[in-house]
């Protein structure tokens, strides 16, 4: 994973009040590239319930 793509999941971690690192090893294991934003806000929030 390259270093401005965790900017995504930081900024959603901190929106939904969620574990970065959860977030990340969910994402992860979706096997998710870069670029998909949409997705990384999406997961958070499904984290967030």
């Amino acid at each position: 994973m390259y270093s401005s793509f965790l900017l995504h999941p930081q900024k959603a971690a901190k929106q939904f009040g969620v574990d970065e690192r959860d977030l990340l090893i969910k994402i992860g294991q979706m096997k998710a590239v870069g670029g998909q934003e949409d997705l990384i806000y999406e997961v958070a929030q499904n984290l967030a319930r």
